[in-house]
């Protein structure tokens, strides 16, 4: 009941306030892993149970799939949710003091799943096992939806068919990105026995390939006609309507990882990424960099025109090259407590963006990021697991904070062949933006604290998995 009441709090909370505008052009990260590790601070490097740690962590196909035959299926439904709020500056006419105020609100959803199998054997000594696995899994997400409502606040009450509105709707600004990478790996695993109070000494490879997506970028503005010319219509926004697709192309690249035993219940991980590259088409991704926010900024001004358009006209993600080095503390199979500590390091420092300007020599250059992840989880001999854990992300942006994500799940055993994990991953986060559908020229402010809007967002996901051993 406790769990229960928790994750209440944090539906509750999540409807209260990432950084999701900005997966367009950096991949918003869904590589989620399974349930179990999720509930366990997202460590599935370290704790992975299903295939989906061929990608991160072939070590750990030797023994996972300890049935009768050792072979293991699994399938996971993830559900990513976040909701935004922009606020604006405003007046307070009595306290004579600027405060903020709500002006758009949006919460989506999207749904993403994950598939594979594990097969694995030991030989007659049982000192020895092999494995290799099979997994499907979403990678990047560039999904992303914005709607705002324009109203007109000094309608004439009065006026014939609009009596009692005073804030009638005049129509909408739509902003939207529809795409996600998938990733399908195949590894192997081998694991030996050096003696019997030691946990075995595993190593594992795979190679992972990205397919190739189609992203779609779509702007919607609506018309209203003109108050001195009723015949002339106009847009609410001065951005010009967008509508594209591209379609990436494919990369191939390869992990290896290592478990090292320091006990028998104990094990360090190690797991390496030794390849960075940029998936792109024959069009970069031209974006440029706020003068007023600092952050990218993806609209270009036509002083002839007095328009803004669409710059996104291709993609350029960064895949980078990632180290993992991860400890288990006293793990048992059927009860008792385990501890989970994992450090990762993502070198995004390695790639530097071309600016859409006509410097050259103009780059926008990201930080490497580096996570923190602290978790743990007790096995009751009578009824389901209990798992929590945080993670501290740092920013590859300046200007945005780094991330402290909250995450917890449990586990309910059907039968003796199928097991259902389930794990709740939640954050917070703000920042200062601009307005991302202007009505006019650019105004060349610097003071982001009094012209930006103030943007709040809550992320938060939920996973299912589905597990049968035979």
């Amino acid at each position: 009941m406790l769990l229960i009441r928790i994750i209440y709090i944090l539906i509750s909370l999540s409807f209260i306030y990432s950084q999701t505008y900005f997966d367009r052009i950096f991949g918003g990260d869904v590589q989620f892993g399974d349930a179990r590790s999720m509930g366990l601070a997202n460590t599935y490097t370290t704790t992975g149970s299903t295939s989906s740690i061929t990608a991160r962590n072939p070590a750990r196909l030797s023994y996972l799939a300890d049935g009768n035959t050792g072979i293991l299926f699994d399938f996971q439904l993830n559900m990513r949710s976040y909701y935004e709020r922009r606020s604006i500056n405003i007046l307070d006419s009595f306290g004579d003091f600027l405060t903020e105020t709500d002006y758009v609100s949006n919460q989506h959803g999207h749904f993403y799943n994950s598939l594979g199998f594990i097969m694995s054997r030991q030989n007659t000594n049982k000192n020895f096992s092999y494995g290799f696995g099979l997994s499907l899994m979403p990678l990047a997400s560039f999904n992303y939806n914005y709607e705002e409502e324009v109203r007109f606040q000094n309608m004439d009450i009065d006026t014939p068919g609009d009596i009692g509105i005073v804030d009638a709707t005049l129509g909408f600004h739509v902003y939207s990105n529809k795409g996600t990478i998938d990733l399908a790996s195949l590894g192997l695993g081998f694991s030996y026995d050096i003696e019997p109070s030691m946990a075995p000494v595993s190593f594992g490879v795979s190679i992972n390939q990205l397919l190739s997506t189609t992203i779609t970028d779509e702007i919607s503005i609506d018309a209203v006609y003109n108050s001195i010319d009723p015949n002339v219509y106009n847009n609410l926004s001065n951005v010009e309507n967008t509508l594209q697709s591209i379609t990436t192309n494919t990369k191939y690249y390869p992990t290896y990882s290592f478990e090292l035993p320091l006990n028998k219940k104990s094990s360090m991980v190690i797991a390496f990424e030794p390849t960075d590259f940029i998936l792109d088409n024959s069009t970069n991704s031209n974006f440029s960099i706020s003068d007023l926010s600092g952050l990218p900024w993806y609209l270009d001004y036509d002083n002839e025109t007095n328009e803004y358009s669409f710059k996104l006209n291709g993609t350029e993600y960064f895949k980078p090259k990632k180290i993992v080095l991860g400890l288990r503390v006293n793990e048992k199979q059927y009860s008792g407590s385990l501890m989970i500590f994992e450090f990762v390091k993502e070198y995004y420092s390695k790639h530097e963006f071309i600016l859409a300007d006509d410097n050259e020599d103009n780059f926008f250059k990201l930080k490497d990021v580096y996570q923190y992840k602290f978790a743990f989880e007790h096995k009751f001999r009578l009824g389901p697991a209990i798992r929590m854990g945080l993670v501290y992300k740092t920013s590859m942006i300046d200007f945005l904070k780094p991330l402290a994500n909250f995450t917890m799940g449990s586990s309910k055993k059907i039968n003796k062949n199928l097991d259902i994990d389930f794990a709740l991953s939640y954050y917070i986060t703000n920042y200062k933006y601009d307005d991302i559908f202007p009505s006019t020229s650019p105004n060349n402010q610097t003071n982001c604290n009094e012209y930006c809007e103030t943007i709040n967002e809550s992320n938060m996901t939920i996973s299912t998995t589905l597990k049968w051993k035979f």
